[in-house]
Parts: structure tokens; sequence; C-alpha cells
């Protein structure tokens, strides 16, 4: 018997259990049939579990619209402009049935006004778009995470992200980056530089260059303090600050705390290059047709989100339709409609960009950093450190 069985299972399990059960059943005589209970027993329990109704994601999705349609009300603060709500708003209002109240301000009177709020026990926003800073200011311990609120499979899929990971900024996943724009920090007047004379920033300690360069100043805050900073992560702690040091000490930069000024110099060619401008007040300088260009330098660029950093209010008043918001804003047509209204490429891979400034859409052979937790920190204390110290004396 012992034998016999050896061989039975052998038979088994190299012809299947399903064709050994099909051969049982053809040769199983009908007064035997009370035999069929023990053969299928035989089988994968897996053939005898029931098909489920449905993913658990879209039970969890329905539950969360129906409560979110109770709830009829988002409320959002942002800093990321007017052609943002009047994009999100009707679109809200259309697919989830919510009215979307915004209010939009700078991002530190917005900060102002919910600690003001908090004070007065009064508990008004749901959904934080912001700057950077949201997630390093006081704000910060007023937020909640949001990685337990992310249900759409299309909004989590890793292959949809950069990295395969969601775009959030700091460990406790109190941040998320809805878009992502390359930040150069180097602008030059297109008649006064060729194509191909700047390729690095070791480039700029050239003599070709003394005294034809305007800073902004990097001792206060602006992108000066972010160029700084990402100087010292790109070269290294040696090798960037002996590049400050020279930069700033035999290259007779001028600096200025006027954004608006140092653009418009730049494009009425007093000076060729200009270091770390503001993209704010050169942004209209291009549109207007000025011959000034952004450079893109060896080193790599920042991938900055800008105004678009999306964070949950703890005690949320509309805590379901805050839900849904996060999760339609990481799809894909989420995506791409905020991109569209905010003016920057979207972090999610694939999203058109029409309309978007081709400069600032990062490209795939080339070297990013995409901005997070540690680099935000490092601005506010390695940056501004060592901007006051090389570059200080130059205001004095």
């Amino acid at each position: 018997m012992m034998i016999k069985e050896v061989k039975m299972n052998d038979f088994f399990r190299k012809t299947g259990r399903f064709l050994w059960l099909f051969l049982l059943m053809l040769v199983l005589p009908p007064e035997n049939a009370f035999l069929l209970p023990l053969v299928q027993l035989i089988q994968p329990t897996t053939t005898l579990a029931a098909e489920p109704a449905g993913p658990a994601w879209k039970d969890k999705w329905n539950e969360t619209l129906a409560a979110a349609k109770k709830e009829g009300t988002v409320m959002l603060y942002t800093s990321s402009g007017v052609a943002v709500r009047q994009a999100l708003v009707p679109k809200a209002k259309e697919l989830f049935g919510l009215n979307m109240d915004v209010i939009v301000a700078k991002s530190d009177e917005l900060t102002q006004k919910i600690m003001t709020e908090r004070q007065r026990s009064l508990y008004y926003a749901d959904v934080f778009i912001a700057g950077t800073q949201i997630i390093m200011s006081p704000l910060s311990g007023i937020l909640s995470p949001l990685h337990d609120s992310l249900i759409l499979p299309e909004a989590t899929d890793p292959k949809a992200w950069p990295n395969g990971q969601l775009p959030f900024l700091d460990k406790n996943r109190l941040g998320l980056s809805l878009t992502g724009a390359y930040w150069s920090y180097i602008l030059v007047n297109t008649d006064m530089v060729k194509e191909g004379e700047l390729k690095s920033y070791a480039d700029l300690v050239n003599p070709k260059w003394k005294g034809k360069m305007i800073m902004f100043d990097p001792s206060g805050g602006g992108a000066a303090v972010y160029w700084v900073n990402f100087v010292l992560k790109v070269m290294g702690q040696e090798k960037g600050e002996k590049f400050l040091r020279q930069l700033a000490t035999q290259q007779d930069l001028v600096l200025t705390k006027d954004a608006r000024l140092q653009g418009e110099w730049v494009a009425r060619g007093k000076y060729p290059i200009a270091i770390a401008p503001s993209m704010g007040a050169v942004t209209p300088l291009l549109k207007a047709g000025a011959p000034i260009a952004w450079v893109r330098v060896r080193e790599g660029g920042l991938v900055h989100p800008s105004g678009s950093v999306f964070a949950f209010v703890d005690k949320r008043p509309h805590p379901n339709a805050a839900k849904v918001i996060l999760n339609w804003l990481l799809t894909a047509d989420g995506q791409q409609l905020f991109s569209k209204a905010f003016g920057q490429p979207a972090t999610r891979l694939g999203i058109p960009t029409e309309g978007i400034d081709p400069f600032t859409v990062p490209k795939a052979d080339e070297k990013v950093y995409r901005l997070d937790e540690k680099f935000i920190a490092d601005v506010e204390t390695k940056g501004r450190e060592f901007g006051r110290k090389y570059f200080g004396h130059l205001l004095q």
C-alpha cells in the first residue's frame, strides 16, 4: 500500500488536482456519488472560496464619498493663487458635490491666521496648500499625517511617482508636493553670455566674469540662501566653502536686497549674470520678451514644490471631504488640473506639460535633487550661516 500511495501521490502532483478530479468523475459510478465531497476536499482551498464582492478600497472610497457628501463642504487655505481656486472650486462641485471654500493669501499670513484661530478655539480649515515652510514652522504642530487617508490605488501607485515613492517632504508625512519645478540659480543676459559659456558653477569664478555679476543677498533669505545650501550639498562642505569664498573675495560681486531690480539690471545688460534671482521677479521679464534666460549647469538643479505643499490641518471639521480632495489631487486628472492652474510641472509622472515653461520641467537625463525635510532644515541653518559668513560683508 505504501508503494501505491507514493505512486498515486506522484501522479497526483504531476497531473494536477483539477485533472485528477476530472478523471475520478469519469470513472466514479453513480452509486458512489457520496464520495464526491471527499474528492472535493483535495482541491485547493482557493477554489472553494467565494469571489469577494469587490476590492476593499472601493468600499472604503464609497464610504468616504458618502460621508463627504453629508459634510458638504471642504475649507482650503492656500497661497497657490487665485487661478488654483478658480480651477478647483467648480471641479470639486462637479465631481463630488462638494462646496469648496478657499482663502487665498501669502503663506505667512495664512499661518498667522490659523494660529490665531487656534488660540480662540476656532476650527475652520481642513486643508493647507502652501510653501515648504509649513512643515517647519509652528504650523507643523497642528498638522496631521496624510498617509492613512490615501485610498485610491491610482493615487498610491509607486510607478506613477519619481523614484517609486509618493512625494512626502518629511518623515512624519505631514506635507506632500503636488508639483515639482526645476530650479536654476543662474540667470544670464543672452546678448552678453553665449550659450555654453556657463556649464558649471565653477565657471562663475572665472576672471572673465569679475565685476559682472549681481547676487541676491544670501544673508537673509530667498533663493540665495537656498543656493548657498545647494552648493554645499552638491560640491561637498570643503569644496563648497572654497568656491563660495572665491566667489565672495575674488569676483567683485555686487549684492542686492531688491529682487525686482536684480532681474531688471540683467535684462537691461548692466550685469550679464544674476545669481539666485527671484523666480517671481524674473518670470514677468521673460514673458515680456527680455533677452534673458535661465541656465542649467553640470551640478544639476533643485526640484522645488514652491507653494504646492499639501497638508491636513488636525481637528478639521470636514475630515472625509478633505480625504476626497487629497486622493483626487494625486490622480492623473487631479494632478493635471492643479499643475495647469498653478503653472508648474506636476510631481506625478506622465502628466502633460503644455502651457508650462519648458525650462521648469525636470529632464530624465539630468541630475535633480528633490526638496526634502533635511534640505529645508539645512537652509535654515547652514544656508543662512554660510551666506552671512562669506557674503555678509559685501553689503556693509
